[in-house]
């Protein structure tokens, strides 16, 4: 479109001008039907917006969480709306970590939290205390007990940090298993969740399964519940870190073990 002053000129095809009004008319009438039918059947509308990330590779839900992430830590909209699409396109990227980064959130040093039960704490952003109703049931990736809980703990020193996950306990060489049907995002490595597996489920559901020692799944295939995406035996130890995301929220996924 060409500004000129204050009164903006159509574009020319074909000897003819044509404004650009009418586009924005029909992509107002876009929305409002897509708000309307959103109010009005919701849970059509879910599954439909679901089966098309799925079908295209798109994680829709962490891609509106990053973007959140983002521009609340200071990247600006234009950031923010940079590293949402490079999250919701880079299935299979080795480069793209999950959301939470180290699986903690910002460290309270030593002393802060002196006389405060570590309950009374409030949440982190993206953070959720709800067990939602998943339309989908979840398998045990791994067979072993919590070791390390979700929310926040303190080390030996007296810093806290939100644990995002939880960490289950696994024999080295144990196969890790898809806890429902969905779609690879990604499969990577990172000095801080070692080899991870990244998969977006129906429902607004994402898992991610950190610290294997091998990952047997590929970026943007599709998984049935329960298969194979590697096998235990991390140098840190033989645990699972797992994470459970809800509609853009972590939630504790210890209630959902099985």
């Amino acid at each position: 479109m060409v500004y000129e002053g204050r009164r903006r000129a159509g574009r020319r095809r074909g000897g003819k001008v044509r404004s650009s009004g009418g586009f924005g008319r029909v992509c107002l009438w876009l929305l409002i039907f897509v708000v309307a039918a959103w109010a009005v059947f919701p849970g059509t509308m879910r599954k439909l917006r679901d089966k098309a990330a799925l079908a295209l590779g798109i994680d829709l839900d962490g891609a509106v969480r990053v973007f959140s992430e983002e521009r609340d830590g200071g990247a600006g909209l234009f950031g923010a709306a940079k590293s949402s699409v490079m999250y919701a396109f880079g299935a299979g990227e080795d480069s793209r970590e999950p959301a939470s980064d180290s699986g903690d959130g910002e460290d309270l040093p030593a002393g802060a939290t002196d006389g405060v039960e570590l309950a009374d704490l409030p949440l982190p952003k993206y953070v959720s205390a709800e067990t939602p109703q998943l339309d989908l049931a979840l398998l045990r990736p791994v067979e072993g007990e919590v070791t390390v809980p979700f929310g926040y703990r303190r080390d030996g020193a007296g810093t806290v940090s939100f644990h995002y996950g939880c960490d289950v306990s696994a024999s080295p060489g144990e196969a890790v298993r898809a806890m429902a049907a969905g779609r690879v995002m990604a499969v990577g490595e990172s000095t801080t969740y070692g080899k991870y597996v990244i998969i977006s489920h129906e429902g607004g559901v994402e898992t991610i399964y950190a610290h294997m020692g091998q990952t047997s799944a590929a970026g943007g295939e599709t998984v049935e519940a329960g298969r194979e995406i590697g096998f235990m035996g991390d140098e840190e130890g033989a645990y699972l870190h797992l994470e459970l995301i809800v509609d853009g929220e972590y939630v504790d996924p210890e209630g959902y073990l099985k």
